[in-house]
């Protein structure tokens, strides 16, 4: 599935016609404000997964990919790999460097480790993943409301 870059506006439309309450909660705060474009890849005009992109517009806020969300329906595909190996050749193009990303469970630790070593080297990885009680947590809210989250809301 190809990706491109969108708009904030197009993001905020997506999530106010989103009918997903996973949505709403993801996307419900003030992480919309934080960034300025996404990553997205869509099915039959629809977006299926997106990775928000934050050029960092606080004091000592740095780069980072805010947020990555995809539909349960094209999970376990890669596409949330390809959502990040994408977002973060934005940010190197946008010279947005280093880029943070915050683990919080193994999965996402799985998606960056699986980077190109060149855009690995451009990756500030915070490892939030503090053994197995952590996976387990970020599991189970993932179960529970469905979240496939790569970094912090």
């Amino acid at each position: 599935m190809r990706t491109h870059i969108a708009s904030m506006n197009e993001v905020r439309d997506w999530v106010s016609q989103s009918k997903s309450e996973t949505v709403d909660y993801m996307f419900a705060s003030h992480i919309l404000l934080w960034c300025d474009e996404a990553v997205v890849a869509k099915r039959a005009g629809r977006i299926v997964g997106l990775a928000l992109i934050s050029p960092g517009y606080w004091e000592r806020r740095d780069p980072e990919i805010a947020a990555l969300y995809v539909e349960p329906e094209f999970r376990s595909r890669g596409l949330g790999t390809k959502l990040v190996r994408d977002a973060v050749r934005r940010c190197l193009k946008r010279g947005l460097v280093p880029v943070l990303v915050q683990l919080r469970s193994a999965r996402s630790r799985s998606i960056v480790e699986a980077l190109p070593e060149k855009l690995l080297r451009a990756v500030e990885a915070l490892d939030l993943v503090e053994g197995e009680d952590y996976d387990e947590m970020a599991e189970r809210e993932e179960a529970e409301i469905g979240l496939q989250m790569v970094v912090g809301v």
